[in-house]
């Protein structure tokens, strides 16, 4: 993990973003609950949402460089809203396959983290994760247990809510951090 730098992801980042949830996507399709082309289908459009990203409160976007090519992406937003203001979600970590096993994603998460508790009035982060694409939860497990932060716990599960490729159905699991622990003041 030692030759991986995560930085804060940029809008000169937005190629390179592109060509990589592109190129897992296609790696990993059945892995993924939309289609690539239903959310960010241009560098126009990643370039935006990378501003989105940068100018919200609660949001944060890094990616992994290895030898200035940018191997790894994470995006975690805030939700906003009266309601959700004190939630963040992880929307988009990805890892191009051929740099998977040299922890990056497990780099990103940490990073992420670490940003997420920099924001006192963040309570809680959670991500989705397709059941058969076992390793979110357990990438996030790896994170949290090397940052002494709460664990990670399954909220919830839909039952064959996905459709993979081959016809088949596949679990749709709910993944919470807790970033408030009994020590933090309540939020205002």
């Amino acid at each position: 993990m030692s030759n991986i730098e995560i930085r804060p992801v940029s809008p000169r980042d937005a190629q390179c973003v592109l060509r990589l949830h592109k190129m897992v996507h296609v790696s990993d399709n059945q892995n993924f609950t939309i289609d690539h082309t239903e959310y960010c289908q241009t560098k126009q459009s990643i370039k935006m949402w990378i501003y989105r990203v940068i100018r919200a409160r609660a949001s944060h976007g890094f990616v992994a460089v290895i030898n200035k090519k940018v191997i790894g992406t994470i995006f975690v937003e805030g939700l906003g809203g009266q309601k959700t203001s004190e939630v963040c979600e992880v929307t988009m970590l990805s890892v191009d396959p051929e740099y998977r096993g040299q922890s990056a994603g497990l780099a990103l998460m940490e990073r992420a983290l670490s940003a997420c508790n920099e924001n006192k009035y963040l309570r809680k982060l959670y991500g989705r994760a397709v059941e058969s694409n076992g390793a979110p939860p357990y990438l996030c497990q790896k994170a949290i247990s090397s940052l002494s932060m709460p664990p990670i716990k399954l909220e919830g599960t839909m039952i064959d809510y996905i459709k993979n490729n081959d016809g088949t159905f596949s679990n749709y699991c709910i993944w919470g951090i807790d970033l408030l622990t009994s020590d933090d003041s309540t939020l205002s």
